[in-house]
């Protein structure tokens, strides 16, 4: 799996956000290494937006989902979150990096065997089956029944032909 940004996101500025925020908010070195060295893409696939906020007590902000909602950083437990619903995204943002490198992948994947796929939302069910169980070894509670992922990959596969 590609950890730096060679191919996926060449094109995207990244938002890299302060690592001494990040330590001080007791974020693991992965996570920090995941945001401030690696950085988000400003606009990724499925469709969200990550830029800079400030920290609350309870939470980060790092960017927003194709509804508007917050993607938070929750400090207690370091999930990827919607805020304020509580959505689970992912069990750090180290695996919330590498997870949405592998939807890089499948959408790559896709509109290789047919440009048009993810614009017209047909993305064949092999692809969208391989990056089910490469979330399912990345993070497992990931993909637990009402996570975002979950519900992304249920849309995948409702929208398919």
């Amino acid at each position: 799996m590609l950890t730096t940004n060679e191919i996926y996101w060449e094109d995207s500025d990244l938002v890299h956000f302060d690592d001494m925020m990040l330590k001080s908010k007791g974020f693991d070195l992965a996570s920090i290494e995941a945001l401030s060295q690696m950085g988000l893409p400003e606009w990724v696939a499925p469709n969200m937006n990550f830029d800079f906020y400030e920290p609350n007590n309870q939470f980060l902000k790092i960017g927003e989902d194709r509804d508007d909602q917050s993607i938070c950083v929750c400090f207690e437990t370091m999930f990827v979150m919607l805020c304020p619903k509580g959505t689970f995204i992912n069990s750090n943002p180290s695996l919330f990096r590498k997870t949405l490198k592998l939807y890089a992948a499948m959408v790559e994947d896709a509109i290789l065997i047919d440009e048009d796929a993810v614009v017209e939302n047909n993305i064949e069910n092999d692809l969208i089956k391989t990056f089910q169980g490469n979330l399912s070894v990345l993070d497992k509670k990931a993909e637990d029944t009402d996570s975002f992922w979950s519900r992304e990959i249920n849309r995948l596969l409702n929208t398919t032909t």
